[in-house]
């Protein structure tokens, strides 16, 4: 019984971990983007890119609730995402990993 039980939390963990995304107020799924500037190994490359749980490149994001995972390799520039209502910008000169609401 021990076993099943131990299967069971086990497989509920493992579909958490599956959805992209994450519930916010009221019970609705909240989007997850992921951003990324340069990359581990090669930091200074002029790649910044946006892309949703799928790994689709993002160019537009409509009004709403997000969650944004933001993986800054770079020294020279930044992720910078703005428009109404928004302004969240990582440091030029410093790596960060950082997660936006």
């Amino acid at each position: 019984m021990n076993h099943v039980r131990l299967f069971l939390i086990a497989s509920v963990a493992a579909v958490g971990l599956i959805v992209p995304g994450s519930v916010g107020a009221g019970g609705a799924v909240t989007p997850l983007l992921t951003a990324t500037v340069g990359s581990a190994t090669a930091p200074e490359a002029y790649q910044i890119s946006l892309a949703d749980s799928t790994g689709t490149k993002v160019t537009h994001v409509d009004p709403g609730q997000y969650t944004i995972v933001v993986h800054d390799y770079a020294t020279l520039h930044n992720f910078h995402l703005s428009g109404p209502g928004v302004d969240q910008a990582t440091a030029v000169e410093t790596p960060e990993q950082a997660t936006w609401s």
